[in-house]
Protein backbone atom coordinates (compact mmCIF):
# COMPACT_ATOMS: atom_id res chain seq x y z
CA UNK A 1 0.00 0.00 0.00
CA UNK A 2 1.18 3.38 -1.03
CA UNK A 3 1.78 5.75 2.08
CA UNK A 4 0.88 9.45 1.74
CA UNK A 5 2.85 12.08 2.23
CA UNK A 6 1.97 14.28 5.12
CA UNK A 7 0.45 16.74 2.08
CA UNK A 8 -0.93 14.57 0.19
CA UNK A 9 -4.92 13.48 0.59
CA UNK A 10 -6.42 10.47 -0.46
CA UNK A 11 -9.08 10.53 -2.98
CA UNK A 12 -12.55 10.24 -1.39
CA UNK A 13 -14.94 7.80 -2.48
CA UNK A 14 -16.88 11.08 -4.01
CA UNK A 15 -14.03 11.51 -6.51
CA UNK A 16 -13.66 8.39 -7.78
CA UNK A 17 -17.14 7.86 -8.32
CA UNK A 18 -17.39 10.79 -10.25
CA UNK A 19 -14.28 9.53 -12.23
CA UNK A 20 -16.32 6.47 -13.06
CA UNK A 21 -19.01 8.32 -14.07
CA UNK A 22 -17.16 9.71 -16.72
CA UNK A 23 -15.49 6.39 -18.00
CA UNK A 24 -18.85 4.56 -18.18
CA UNK A 25 -20.59 7.54 -20.11
CA UNK A 26 -17.70 7.17 -22.72
CA UNK A 27 -18.26 3.34 -22.96
CA UNK A 28 -21.82 3.45 -22.64
CA UNK A 29 -21.55 6.10 -25.83
CA UNK A 30 -18.88 3.91 -27.78
CA UNK A 31 -21.09 0.62 -26.92
CA UNK A 32 -24.36 2.22 -28.51
CA UNK A 33 -22.15 3.54 -31.87
CA UNK A 34 -20.90 0.16 -31.93
CA UNK A 35 -24.60 -1.64 -31.47
CA UNK A 36 -26.22 0.96 -34.30
CA UNK A 37 -23.24 -0.14 -36.71
CA UNK A 38 -24.45 -4.21 -35.46
CA UNK A 39 -28.15 -3.65 -36.11
CA UNK A 40 -27.22 -2.26 -39.47
CA UNK A 41 -25.28 -4.60 -40.32
CA UNK A 42 -28.08 -7.12 -39.35
CA UNK A 43 -30.71 -5.16 -41.63
CA UNK A 44 -28.32 -5.31 -44.52
CA UNK A 45 -27.77 -8.90 -44.47
CA UNK A 46 -31.77 -8.85 -44.16
CA UNK A 47 -32.22 -6.62 -47.05
CA UNK A 48 -30.73 -9.63 -49.10
CA UNK A 49 -33.06 -12.12 -47.86
CA UNK A 50 -30.34 -15.06 -48.14
CA UNK A 51 -32.63 -17.00 -45.64
CA UNK A 52 -29.40 -19.13 -44.82
CA UNK A 53 -28.12 -19.74 -41.23
CA UNK A 54 -24.10 -19.50 -40.32
CA UNK A 55 -22.24 -19.67 -37.50
CA UNK A 56 -18.49 -19.33 -36.50
CA UNK A 57 -16.49 -19.46 -33.30
CA UNK A 58 -15.76 -16.36 -31.22
CA UNK A 59 -13.35 -15.76 -28.25
CA UNK A 60 -14.38 -13.17 -25.72
CA UNK A 61 -12.03 -12.04 -22.89
CA UNK A 62 -12.90 -13.86 -19.76
CA UNK A 63 -15.52 -16.51 -21.75
CA UNK A 64 -15.76 -19.34 -19.76
CA UNK A 65 -14.38 -22.78 -20.30
CA UNK A 66 -16.63 -25.16 -21.82
CA UNK A 67 -18.40 -24.87 -24.84
CA UNK A 68 -17.45 -22.54 -26.82
CA UNK A 69 -18.78 -18.92 -27.70
CA UNK A 70 -20.85 -18.97 -31.35
CA UNK A 71 -21.86 -15.93 -33.42
CA UNK A 72 -24.90 -16.83 -36.21
CA UNK A 73 -26.54 -15.51 -38.56
CA UNK A 74 -29.93 -17.46 -37.68
CA UNK A 75 -33.29 -17.12 -37.07
CA UNK A 76 -34.04 -15.61 -33.41
CA UNK A 77 -35.95 -18.08 -31.19
CA UNK A 78 -37.98 -15.15 -29.45
CA UNK A 79 -38.58 -13.02 -31.98
CA UNK A 80 -38.56 -14.47 -35.45
CA UNK A 81 -36.45 -12.50 -37.00
CA UNK A 82 -33.47 -13.40 -39.40
CA UNK A 83 -30.72 -11.78 -36.59
CA UNK A 84 -27.23 -11.67 -35.17
CA UNK A 85 -27.11 -14.07 -32.37
CA UNK A 86 -24.27 -15.35 -29.93
CA UNK A 87 -24.88 -18.51 -28.16
CA UNK A 88 -22.64 -20.32 -25.35
CA UNK A 89 -24.23 -23.17 -23.80
CA UNK A 90 -27.54 -23.33 -24.25
CA UNK A 91 -28.10 -19.44 -23.81
CA UNK A 92 -28.70 -17.41 -26.25
CA UNK A 93 -28.52 -13.54 -26.75
CA UNK A 94 -29.36 -11.14 -29.94
CA UNK A 95 -25.86 -9.80 -30.83
CA UNK A 96 -27.01 -5.81 -29.29
CA UNK A 97 -28.63 -7.48 -26.25
CA UNK A 98 -25.25 -10.56 -25.20
CA UNK A 99 -22.81 -9.27 -22.69
CA UNK A 100 -20.48 -6.47 -23.68
CA UNK A 101 -17.57 -8.74 -24.12
CA UNK A 102 -19.58 -11.60 -26.62
CA UNK A 103 -20.18 -8.04 -28.57
CA UNK A 104 -16.69 -7.04 -28.68
CA UNK A 105 -15.69 -10.66 -29.38
CA UNK A 106 -18.11 -10.46 -32.31
CA UNK A 107 -16.22 -7.66 -34.25
CA UNK A 108 -13.55 -10.59 -34.81
CA UNK A 109 -15.98 -13.19 -36.26
CA UNK A 110 -18.05 -10.82 -38.36
CA UNK A 111 -15.69 -10.77 -41.51
CA UNK A 112 -15.57 -14.97 -41.47
CA UNK A 113 -19.64 -15.30 -40.42
CA UNK A 114 -20.30 -13.47 -43.73
CA UNK A 115 -17.64 -15.12 -45.63
CA UNK A 116 -19.28 -18.53 -44.78
CA UNK A 117 -23.10 -17.42 -45.47
CA UNK A 118 -21.42 -16.71 -49.14
CA UNK A 119 -20.45 -19.67 -49.21
CA UNK A 120 -23.56 -21.71 -48.23
CA UNK A 121 -25.32 -19.34 -50.61
CA UNK A 122 -23.37 -20.42 -53.37
CA UNK A 123 -23.26 -23.84 -52.88
CA UNK A 124 -27.47 -23.53 -52.24
CA UNK A 125 -27.68 -21.46 -55.95
CA UNK A 126 -25.46 -24.57 -57.51
CA UNK A 127 -27.96 -27.20 -56.25
CA UNK A 128 -30.81 -25.37 -56.97
CA UNK A 129 -29.87 -25.15 -60.79
CA UNK A 130 -29.35 -28.88 -60.64
CA UNK A 131 -32.17 -29.48 -58.75
CA UNK A 132 -34.36 -27.51 -61.07
CA UNK A 133 -32.90 -29.50 -64.35
CA UNK A 134 -34.43 -32.60 -62.04
CA UNK A 135 -37.46 -31.24 -61.92
CA UNK A 136 -37.98 -30.05 -65.86
CA UNK A 137 -36.59 -33.51 -66.73
CA UNK A 138 -39.17 -35.05 -64.52
CA UNK A 139 -41.90 -32.59 -65.95
CA UNK A 140 -40.98 -33.83 -69.65
CA UNK A 141 -41.77 -37.44 -68.60
CA UNK A 142 -44.47 -36.71 -67.10
CA UNK A 143 -46.00 -35.14 -69.58
CA UNK A 144 -44.85 -37.68 -72.46
CA UNK A 145 -46.97 -41.11 -70.29
CA UNK A 146 -50.04 -41.17 -71.51
CA UNK A 147 -52.79 -41.96 -69.34
CA UNK A 148 -55.51 -44.06 -70.34
CA UNK A 149 -58.70 -42.31 -70.11
CA UNK A 150 -60.91 -43.64 -67.05
CA UNK A 151 -63.74 -45.73 -68.02
CA UNK A 152 -67.18 -44.42 -67.16
CA UNK A 153 -69.17 -45.64 -64.06
CA UNK A 154 -71.69 -48.40 -64.99
CA UNK A 155 -74.99 -46.99 -65.19
CA UNK A 156 -77.57 -49.20 -62.97
CA UNK A 157 -80.67 -50.28 -65.62
CA UNK A 158 -83.74 -47.98 -64.96
CA UNK A 159 -85.96 -50.81 -62.67
CA UNK A 160 -88.68 -50.43 -60.81
CA UNK A 161 -86.44 -51.13 -57.33
CA UNK A 162 -83.95 -48.49 -58.69
CA UNK A 163 -86.81 -46.10 -59.48
CA UNK A 164 -87.90 -46.61 -55.86
CA UNK A 165 -84.39 -46.31 -54.18
CA UNK A 166 -84.30 -42.91 -56.12
CA UNK A 167 -87.62 -41.84 -54.92
CA UNK A 168 -86.44 -42.99 -51.01
CA UNK A 169 -83.58 -40.60 -51.85
CA UNK A 170 -85.53 -38.16 -52.37
CA UNK A 171 -87.90 -38.58 -49.91
CA UNK A 172 -85.39 -38.50 -46.66
CA UNK A 173 -82.49 -36.51 -48.06
CA UNK A 174 -84.67 -33.68 -50.16
CA UNK A 175 -88.06 -33.90 -47.71
CA UNK A 176 -90.49 -34.29 -50.57
CA UNK A 177 -92.38 -37.27 -52.70
CA UNK A 178 -94.16 -37.77 -55.79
Amino acid sequence: MKRLKPNEHAETPAQTAARLAVVAAELNAATDAYNASLRALEEAINATNIGLEASVPIFPKGAPAGAPVLLHFAKHRETGRWALVVSHEKTWWGLTDAPRPMRIAAAAGLQPLLRQLEKAATAMAADLVTSRAQADAAEALARAIVFPAPEPDPVPPKTPQYERTSIDYATIVMGFDR
